[in-house]
């Protein structure tokens, strides 16, 4: 939800209450609705259907503009918690959840992966080596290009419209329904693109878990490990 639709509505919800605290606690007017003279007593019910009105229009109000639907702009997607927050907010469209929260669950499974490689490089390679594999360069590139899959899929996803998708559906449009489902497909394809990428990550991980159990690897784990090492290279 747009942020400062959440301070407009918690505004407010609080003046509201507000107005219902200085009106009927002791300390201040202190209205009694069933004690108090007529005047008092109208003025009192007056603040109570009011608040209540202004409580149930107010909040509809807000919470159906145009300000209520998520707003983000791609260029400003840098960390992969805003990615996931993103997809979370465009849980809404049922032909896709399935791809949404597919998504958000490779963002995580990068991340540990990444932490792993990175704790098993530190620990197994020195600088040089390390270099002279190109495992950092490849690994940062190639986690580019899952995220850079992520925010196509994101932009794919924002502009699919659920509800006319559907009414196409029920009214049997067969060339906009192709279209929708071209859209579809897209995003489809680029879900597997990214689990390719974390298949290749998956392999790098086995390979340099041999590579640094302690024991000096032979030649075949080793010539295994480089060619694991240029897969990555050849998906960028």
């Amino acid at each position: 939800m747009n942020r400062k639709l959440v301070v407009k509505l918690c505004l407010l919800n609080f003046g509201i209450a507000i107005v219902n605290i200085i009106a009927f606690s002791n300390a201040f007017m202190g209205i009694m609705l069933g004690e108090d003279t007529a005047i008092k007593r109208a003025f009192g019910y007056t603040i109570l259907l009011m608040s209540v009105i202004l409580f149930f229009y107010g909040n509809y109000r807000f919470l159906h503009s145009k300000e209520a639907q998520y707003e983000f702009s791609i260029q400003d997607l840098h960390k992969p918690e805003d990615m996931i927050e993103v997809l979370t907010e465009l849980l809404n469209k049922n032909i896709l959840n399935n791809e949404i929260n597919t998504t958000k669950n490779q963002i995580s499974r990068l991340l540990k992966k990444k932490e792993s490689l990175n704790n098993i490089i530190y620990i197994k390679f020195k600088e040089e080596d390390e270099d002279a594999y190109g495992l950092k360069d490849v690994i940062g590139k190639v986690e580019n290009l899952l995220f850079s899959n992520v925010k196509s899929i994101i932009n794919a996803i924002s502009v699919f419209d659920q509800q006319e998708f559907t009414q196409i559906n029920q009214k049997g449009n067969a060339e906009k329904h192709a279209v929708y489902m071209e859209q579809v497909n897209y995003i489809r394809e680029k879900v597997n693109d990214n689990e390719t990428i974390l298949l290749e990550f998956d392999k790098l991980l086995m390979q340099l878990s041999k590579l640094s159990d302690g024991t000096q690897a032979d030649s075949d784990d080793l010539a295994v490990f480089k060619d694991v090492v240029n897969n990555m290279k050849q998906l960028l």
